[in-house]
């Protein structure tokens, strides 16, 4: 099988921590072909870094008969326009989160998906095998009727990448760099929400970037949401730039309250990141005390790389001509998530609960 070629648009950071690094790892399935920025020496320096062309302009890029795929990873509000382009040149595209900064390009994103037919996978991924564990637990049952869930996502701010805090660039503050992950799992875990009622707020007025820099923010850096589902089922998350710890060693964990137990999930604790209290039934895995509870065990699941499991999912979608599924990380369930995000900022505004009307 022919390796697949792949262009990368954008080069700040999560294209280091993600893609770059985990493009070596699948050396015989992919071959970075090269790379486009808007900074063009900083594009420059990356490509060399990496033996990769650097293209003198996005339409050269999607000219490349090489290039039979394209990875976005540019400021958020500009990924509509790369990834409408990209499918209408016919290349398969992975974009990253926030697929965009509201529902029109969304909508404009879906038809363009559903005209070309091209291949789209809509970040984030939620299909991380610890998730799809705790996916199963649920739907056979393990603790009994889900009526709530808890979500943090928290560090002290992307404060390497000072675009990340004005709202020219960025449109979205915490909800797009963060919130939106715990918004999507839960999408992911129990389906379309029905209603959300939220507030969003800037907390910390000047900030100093990791160069030293000073920032005067301009989009909100903390939010709490709470989504509502048919059943009556409700879910709260909390999100933040505001609290003490890195973005590499961040709080990011999850409790799923059931009739018959409580699921918990700790991304950032790979020993423990599926644990489940259950008090009136044992389950397979160590028996533990957690947060003061006994009847605890720990769930074995997949400890493999996140970042790369993200690259093997597009490659296994793109060698099968499978299209992503509604409820996978598709245009469906994402323009979802980008209706929810943005009638959170609506509900603060107003103070009322906004009705969701997207499916997947």
């Amino acid at each position: 099988m022919s390796k697949l070629g792949i262009a990368q648009v954008g080069c700040g950071d999560i294209a280091h921590i993600r893609y770059f690094y985990s493009y070596p790892k699948l050396k015989d399935r992919l071959e970075l072909v090269g790379l486009y920025d808007m900074n063009r020496a900083f594009m420059d320096q990356t490509a060399a870094e990496l033996g990769v062309k650097a293209y003198d302009s996005w339409q050269q890029l999607l000219d490349d008969p090489a290039v039979k795929a394209v990875v976005v990873t540019t400021y958020h509000p500009s990924h509509a326009q790369y990834v409408i382009e990209a499918l209408e040149a016919g290349k398969q595209v992975l974009c990253e989160k926030p697929i965009c900064t509201n529902t029109q390009d969304t909508e404009r994103i879906r038809k363009t998906v559903n005209r070309t037919g091209g291949i789209f996978m809509a970040l984030p991924d939620d299909a991380y095998p610890h998730v799809d564990t705790v996916k199963q637990m649920i739907q056979s049952g393990v603790i009994g009727e889900v009526n709530s869930a808890d979500g943090v996502f928290a560090h002290q701010g992307p404060l390497h990448a000072p675009w990340f805090f004005d709202k020219k660039l960025a449109e979205w503050g915490v909800l797009a760099d963060l919130g939106v992950y715990p918004i999507s799992m839960f999408t992911y875990l129990f389906g379309p929400v029905d209603t959300v009622y939220g507030k969003t707020v800037m907390l910390q007025k000047e900030r100093v970037s990791l160069k030293g820099e000073p920032i005067k923010p301009s989009v909100e850096d903390s939010a709490a949401v709470i989504m509502s589902w048919e059943n009556g089922m409700q879910a709260t998350l909390r999100t933040n730039w505001c609290t003490a710890a890195d973005k590499s060693v961040c709080f990011w964990d999850f409790r799923i309250y059931g009739s018959k137990g409580v699921i918990y999930i700790n991304f950032s604790d790979e020993a423990h990141r599926v644990v489940v209290f259950s008090p009136y039934a044992k389950l397979e895995g160590e028996a533990i005390e957690y947060l003061g509870f006994g009847d605890n065990y720990v769930i074995k699941t997949d400890t493999s790389d996140l970042n790369v499991d993200i690259v093997e999912a597009f490659l296994d979608a793109v060698e099968s001509n499978t299209p992503i599924a509604d409820g996978g990380c598709s245009i469906a369930r994402q323009a979802h998530v980008i209706e929810i995000i943005q009638s959170v900022y609506e509900s603060s505004k107003s103070g009322q609960e906004k009705k969701i009307k997207t499916r997947f």
